[in-house]
């Protein structure tokens, strides 16, 4: 589908959300087995103890079906080897089970044939890590919401990793963003893509938000199925898009949110009514006030639209610059711009239909601007969940990507 405007009523429910709603409370059950996974080529610190917060009630349950493995994952140091989990003797997942064969290869392929004491540590961000992926699918019920859950586990990590929820674009499933998690896995980092409901008409960021919540409350449950294999103390929140305005919502309100990083956030109202209750303005209230490191990758191609027809998709008044002047007590942000991207570049396919065809198209190859992507995401949790000072050059210094500026303070 070329990317052009249709009708505008359309397009402005395509490309920002509206709606309201109350918060129900949390309703919490277990119905997986607890991650187990052996070996640890590094990168993370292991946390001594895990202190989690008192969990409220979640009914997880577990889906069926498994996930395909991406096929559209680019070349550049080799694909991620995804692997659906075997089933336990009552049809749950086995996160504890070893991995195949056919999951050792890319721990073959970077180990060569060093012993195991020897594997380096330090990892090139910009390429597929060391650890095969598995992936476990459930949902989280709050009240009368559910949301679809997919766990990113790298297999092969051993003690406490890294934690960080992804959260997708409006009208956009965390289908649309494998290829994302999939790396960050690889690198030793469990990802918990959630699809908080949001439908065109009845959408309430504040309710997307405490579905979040409540998915950090599944993730972390002493007694759940990643109790294992996830550290309370280093957790993280990624979204794009819409998904960028709840991380950041669930940032300013959940203290176990630790790392904030969003791509081409947009503070958006309805296109109707503009801020409510349930669709708010955060920019610069819940903004300010974060004291977590901060990153933000976006693009200018969409902070102004094509015509009247074809509205801004990241209009500048609400875009991710808006969110970096805000962040003023945050310890370390940093603002990455992404020359020729445009707002759907950042998915595994920028070519994704309806919904993305009511955005400009940018200049930049949109693989090149995928890649940068995860290598900036990538980095960003390595420095700061796993203390590696290096990927500071590669977020601000002599190795940053090409084409990229940045700011940071």
């Amino acid at each position: 589908m070329t990317r052009r405007g249709t009708v505008f009523a359309v397009l402005v429910l395509a490309t920002q959300a509206c709606g309201g709603g109350s918060t129900p409370s949390i309703d919490v059950t277990e119905e997986v087995a607890a991650v187990d996974v052996p070996g640890d080529p590094g990168g993370f610190d292991d946390a001594e103890d895990a202190v989690a917060r008192d969990a409220q009630d979640t009914d997880a349950a577990v889906v069926d079906e498994g996930l395909d493995v991406p096929s559209d994952l680019p070349a550049e140091g080799g694909d991620a080897v995804v692997e659906e989990l075997p089933l336990s003797d009552d049809g749950i997942p086995d996160l504890a089970s070893e991995p195949s064969a056919e999951l050792d290869v890319p721990v073959v392929e970077v180990a060569a044939d060093l012993p195991e004491e020897v594997i380096p540590a330090v990892v090139d961000p910009a390429a597929v890590g060391p650890y095969g992926v598995a992936n476990v699918s459930v949902d989280v019920r709050r009240g009368n919401r559910t949301t679809p859950v997919v766990a990113h586990v790298p297999i092969g990590a051993s003690g406490r990793r890294p934690l960080v929820l992804f959260l997708p674009g409006f009208q956009l499933k965390t289908d649309a963003y494998k290829g994302l998690a999939d790396r960050l896995a690889s690198q030793g980092i469990v990802v918990v893509r959630a699809d908080p409901p949001a439908s065109v008409l009845t959408v309430s960021h504040v309710e997307m938000a405490a579905d979040g919540v409540a998915v950090l409350d599944w993730a972390l449950a002493a007694d759940g199925p990643l109790a294992a294999g996830v550290d309370p103390a280093q957790v993280g929140v990624s979204g794009h898009s819409l998904g960028g305005k709840v991380a950041t919502m669930i940032a300013a309100q959940d203290a176990r949110v630790k790392a904030l990083f969003v791509i081409d956030p947009v503070n958006a109202g309805s296109p109707i009514t503009g801020y409510s209750a349930g669709l708010p303005d955060i920019v610069p209230d819940l903004v300010a006030p974060l004291a977590i490191p901060f990153g933000l990758v976006g693009e200018t191609t969409d902070k102004e639209g094509a015509n009247f027809l074809s509205p801004a998709c990241a209009p500048a008044d609400q875009n991710f610059q808006t969110f970096y002047d805000a962040a003023t007590v945050s310890p370390w942000v940093a603002e990455w711009t992404i020359e020729g991207a445009d707002h759907m570049d950042f998915l595994d396919d920028s070519d994704c239909g309806f919904v993305c065809s009511a955005c400009k198209a940018g200049s930049v190859d949109p693989v090149v601007a995928r890649l940068t992507l995860w290598t900036l995401e990538v980095a960003f949790f390595r420095l700061h969940f796993g203390g590696e000072g290096t990927m500071a050059d590669r977020l601000l210094g002599a190795t940053l990507p090409s084409g990229v500026t940045v700011r940071n303070r």
